[in-house]
């Protein structure tokens, strides 16, 4: 009586049947259908069980999955560089309408609506208590000299001058 030796798959051979199996879920094959074509219509027949075919579907599943976020993260930064552009080329026309649509279709993209939602108007009350007489917001010399006074989330009232804060920062870097 002559046994039967069972030869182990190579690992090209692997490889090669999860890329086949790959392609054949792509195309929406189901599992039977994959043992089906594994038994009958792979050429040479790949002769293994049904638990190696369902690690090949796993492996193959894990692949997609792979892909899809490669992908997905190429497709987001094509996205963005095109509404960039959509985005310039609105303001060039001056068709502030569709720039806006821009910017709002850029903003749902990303979740800021969502973020901004979560960020109540109330959590930071800020008010200008000074400005110089000719107060310019273009000037930054004006700028640095305005003393702002503000509440914070959790009801503490801050009052700084945005110069003075720049210069304890620079002190402070330079120690």
């Amino acid at each position: 009586m002559e046994e039967t030796v069972r030869n182990r798959s190579t690992k090209a051979e692997v490889l090669h049947r999860v890329g086949v199996v790959e392609s054949l879920l792509v195309m929406a094959f189901s599992r039977s259908d994959i043992l089906q074509f594994s038994k009958e219509k792979a050429q040479p027949p790949w002769g293994v069980s049904e638990g190696m075919i369902d690690k090949y579907i796993c492996a193959a599943k894990a692949n997609l999955v792979i892909c899809a976020a490669t992908h997905t993260k190429k497709e987001l930064g094509i996205l963005l560089r095109r509404l960039e552009d959509l985005y310039r080329r609105t303001l060039g026309i001056q068709d502030y309408k569709a720039a806006l649509a821009v910017l709002k279709e850029r903003s749902e993209l990303l979740g800021l609506k969502k973020q901004a939602a979560a960020v109540s108007s109330t959590d930071v009350t800020i008010h200008v208590t000074h400005r110089p007489e000719n107060w310019d917001p273009n000037d930054p010399a004006q700028a640095e000299t305005r003393v702002v006074f503000g509440t914070t989330p959790d009801e503490d009232p801050e009052a700084y001058s945005e110069a003075e804060e720049e210069t304890a920062d620079a002190v402070e870097h330079d120690r």
